[in-house]
């Protein structure tokens, strides 16, 4: 019963607009297209890039960032190998 008058008066319970930063460790072609999936996305709203550790924690803090993608190191070999799922 509660659900149908939430229902009812139109409320989402869609997560949308996310600030989240990416950290990518790899840089490569392989790892930008990767990253370029959550660019077009309603869900998630693309912050400057991260330095590094430190910088993650801080703007984890301050709020700033919801999201935070980590590209390990050779990702791109990897994905190439076959050992990365998507």
């Amino acid at each position: 019963m509660l659900l149908m008058i939430v229902f009812g008066y139109g409320i989402s319970f869609d997560v949308e607009h996310l600030s989240y930063g990416v950290l990518d460790r790899d840089g490569t072609t392989e790892s930008r297209n990767y990253l370029e999936n959550f660019t077009g996305s309603r869900y998630f709203r693309e912050r400057p890039p991260i330095r590094d550790y430190d910088d993650l924690d801080r703007r984890m803090e301050s709020g700033e960032l919801r999201v935070a993608v980590e590209v390990p190191p050779d990702f791109g070999k990897d994905l190439k190998r076959g050992a990365v799922r998507r």
